[in-house]
């Protein structure tokens, strides 16, 4: 297993760096979570929506034993946690999930797709991108009729481009993901990413090890003076709007109080003491 590099491709508006393969690592070993990141399953439903019990059952079904996706469950503390290639996997399984397919016919489209692409995460290649038509419509096409009562939405209405968009890829490694990018929410943009390589693939500032929780709670520390915070950390005021603004989207979409919120809680609870 290799790093994920920290050089995404250049976008507009946002950080500029040049690409680059990915790295080995010589101190951790390859199956290190600081290397193929982990996730608990709690926080692979923040970040991706996918329920719990969804990512259970992708890990016990599909992790367990040879096949179709490989690799074997991992539990780490008593807790069971997936690796940042599960991750990207399981955004895909759950956008097949909320469009109405169950398990079994989810299994069955993962199926020909590792046979077909030989690859063992297969839907979040970009393989599957141009593959995956075909192969939905091979074995779905008599039940594709979006709008009908019990049909199933076309390839193209379940499968949108950002979910491909928002990863830098080397072939059909995945190097990281931007959660802005999927949201369509430019703001955050390419600012934030998951790499697996860095802080186990807790979201960050590119290219950094300056986490968006951190950075979001120094901005309220700072009364929201995200000029000040950039200066300390050297980054630029828009990273740091960035952060917050990842922070405050993924509690929102969880249904989370605001990140003020939390602030405020910890400052009675430190009076109280």
């Amino acid at each position: 297993m290799v790093t994920a590099a920290d050089a995404p491709a250049a976008v507009a508006g946002g950080p500029t760096t040049a690409a680059a393969a990915p790295k080995k690592s010589g101190f951790f070993p390859p199956d290190s979570p600081f290397i193929v990141g982990a996730y608990t399953l709690s926080e692979v439903r923040d970040y991706t929506g996918t329920p719990v019990a969804l990512s259970r059952r992708f890990l016990e079904s599909c992790k367990g034993r040879e096949g179709l996706w490989g690799g074997k469950k991992e539990k780490a503390e008593g807790r069971l946690w997936v690796t940042f290639r599960d991750l990207l996997e399981l955004r895909f399984i759950n956008v097949f999930h909320q469009a109405g397919l169950p398990w079994w016919d989810i299994r069955k489209l993962g199926t020909a797709a590792w046979l077909e692409l030989e690859l063992d995460y297969p839907f979040a290649s970009p393989q599957f991108q141009e593959a995956g038509p075909a192969l939905f419509q091979s074995i779905f096409g008599e039940f594709v009729a979006a709008g009908e009562s019990g049909g199933i939405p076309a390839f193209s209405e379940i499968i949108p481009p950002p979910l491909y968009e928002s990863v830098d890829y080397d072939g059909d490694l995945p190097l990281r993901w931007y959660p802005g990018v999927e949201w369509g929410l430019p703001e955050i943009g390419r600012w934030v990413a998951l790499n697996p390589g860095i802080g186990r693939g807790q979201p960050a500032i590119l290219n950094s090890r300056l986490f968006t929780w951190l950075m979001a709670r120094d901005y309220y520390a700072e009364e929201r003076r995200a000029d000040v915070v950039a200066r300390t950390y050297r980054r630029t005021p828009e990273a740091i709007l960035a952060t917050v603004a990842f922070e405050e989207e993924w509690r929102r979409r969880n249904g989370r109080p605001p990140l003020t919120s939390d602030i405020a809680r910890e400052i009675r609870r430190r009076r109280r003491k």
